[in-house]
């Protein structure tokens, strides 16, 4: 709302002044107490309830899940860009999980469209919203499919600040 309408775009921001700026694990950590609470809490809500934004001066809300997509998962170590078609996608997915009367989705999986990615957010928003939750992966090959989506999965989870991952039984301890 602060900026000239021209200006009024969704941007992951790397500048601490500003609202929708992500504080790394080395960072939080220089934070208080009280302080490391409140930034927590303040994602953990845009996390789970979206935001709103201004776009070219429209009102603009965006899911949680596309919070977690632009926001704090990284994809070869960057953020993403909003897209528009990208909000529709993660409406309708924020509509299937949340009515009972759904059983799931499927989509057919257009090319150099980013679906693949929204996969990704959508099964590390799946793993960590509720205990005992399982997602699976399936591609023509099982090569194919750990390239290009289990592997990228990995990366994007482990890239997370650690207080936006969940813990998980490590066995040996790693």
């Amino acid at each position: 709302y602060d900026y000239p309408k021209a200006e009024q775009y969704f941007r992951t921001t790397l500048n601490q002044n500003r609202s929708l700026y992500l504080p790394s694990d080395e960072e939080l950590k220089k934070y208080t107490e009280k302080e490391r609470i409140e930034e927590i809490t303040k994602w953990r809500e845009r996390w789970a309830n979206g935001i709103w934004f201004f776009n070219k001066g429209e009102p603009t809300y965006i899911t949680g899940m596309m919070v977690d997509h632009l926001c704090v998962n990284k994809f070869n170590n960057r953020f993403f860009n909003y897209n528009e078609s990208q909000r529709d996608d993660f409406y309708l997915r924020d509509i299937v999980r949340n009515n009972n009367n759904f059983k799931g989705i499927m989509w057919i999986k257009p090319r150099r469209y980013g679906m693949t990615m929204e996969e990704i957010t959508n099964a590390i928003y799946v793993l960590i919203s509720d205990y005992g939750s399982n997602i699976g992966i399936q591609s023509c090959t099982s090569k194919i499919c750990k390239e290009t989506i289990l592997e990228p999965l990995i990366d994007t989870y482990l890239s997370r600040p650690k207080w936006m991952r969940e813990e998980f039984y490590k066995s040996n301890g790693r």
